[in-house]
C-alpha cells in the first residue's frame, strides 16, 4: 500500500514539474490566449527534433564515446569529461622540465618521465 501512496506521490510530483515548465517556459512561447499557436509549436518541436539529434553527438565526444543519451544528467556527462581531461591533459610545466632535462643530456630521465606521464 506504500509503493501506491508513493507512485501516487511520484506522478503529482511529475504533474506539478510539467505543468510548472508550461506556464513558466512554453505558455509565454505557444501562445496566452488558451489557443495553440501551431506554426510556432512546429519551429519549436523541430528545434527540439534538432537538440535531440545533435546532443548525443556532442556527449559522445566529450565522454570518449561512453554517455550519448540526451537526457543523462548533466552532472554525469561534466564529471566524466573532466575525468578524461585530467587523465589526458600534460601540463606545461612537464613538457618543459622535460625539454630541460633532455638539454641536460638527461635521455634516460626524459624517457623515463614520458612513461610516467602515459600510465
Amino acid at each position: 500500500m506504500v509503493a501506491i501512496y508513493a507512485k501516487i506521490d511520484e506522478d503529482l510530483k511529475t504533474m506539478s514539474e510539467v505543468e510548472k515548465a508550461y506556464r513558466e517556459f512554453w505558455k509565454p512561447i505557444l501562445g496566452f490566449s488558451g489557443l495553440l499557436n501551431f506554426s510556432q509549436v512546429k519551429k519549436e518541436l523541430y528545434d527540439y527534433c534538432n537538440l535531440i539529434d545533435m546532443v548525443p553527438k556532442v556527449y559522445m565526444h566529450v565522454t570518449n564515446g561512453y554517455i550519448s543519451k540526451p537526457n543523462t544528467l548533466p552532472y554525469e556527462v561534466i564529471s566524466l569529461h573532466d575525468e578524461n581531461i585530467n587523465e589526458n591533459y600534460i601540463y606545461k610545466p612537464d613538457i618543459e622540465e622535460l625539454i630541460k632535462s633532455f638539454e641536460d643530456g638527461k635521455l634516460v630521465d626524459v624517457i623515463n618521465e614520458l612513461k610516467s606521464l602515459l600510465n
